[in-house]
């Protein structure tokens, strides 16, 4: 994708592109588990930098930053914070329900099976619907920048 002389600029720029962007893939079964156990080697290299300063962002991008309040307490011993509770507070994981996002159960999907006409149109429908709202909401983004 990069040539020789692609500038390091371009590089950050497609890295903060993908980071805003790209769907976070979580595997259903951690979410619920301590993320400083289930990732020793990120937070290790968390706790190093979180020593010259409170937040750490990934190649400077913010949709990739850790806050050390999210994860150590002010003794420097560490929270039990669990992946889900943390997607939700750095607002990776977000819904555009409002106040209704408690009304309807989570789904999880294991897989497949043969759904009905009537079901394929709800859901065309719907997914037309939330392709109209992503298309606003990144028109609205481009009018605030």
């Amino acid at each position: 994708m990069f040539g020789p002389n692609s500038s390091e600029a371009l590089r950050k720029k497609v890295i903060a592109t993908i980071a805003r962007n790209f769907h976070w893939n979580t595997e259903k079964d951690d979410m619920a588990y301590d993320m400083v156990s289930q990732y020793p080697k990120l937070f290790e290299y968390l706790k190093q930098q979180f020593k010259k300063s409170d937040t750490v962002s990934i190649l400077g991008i913010k949709d990739l930053t850790f806050k050390k309040s999210d994860f150590f307490k002010e003794d420097g011993s560490k929270k039990s914070v669990s992946q889900i509770a943390w997607m939700i507070l750095s607002e990776k994981l977000m819904t555009d329900k409002g106040d209704t996002v408690f009304r309807d159960p989570f789904v999880f999907c294991n897989g497949i099976g043969k759904s009905s006409k009537r079901d394929d149109a709800q859901y065309k429908a719907a997914l037309k619907q939330r392709n109209k709202q992503l298309k606003q909401n990144k028109s609205d983004e481009q009018k605030s920048v």
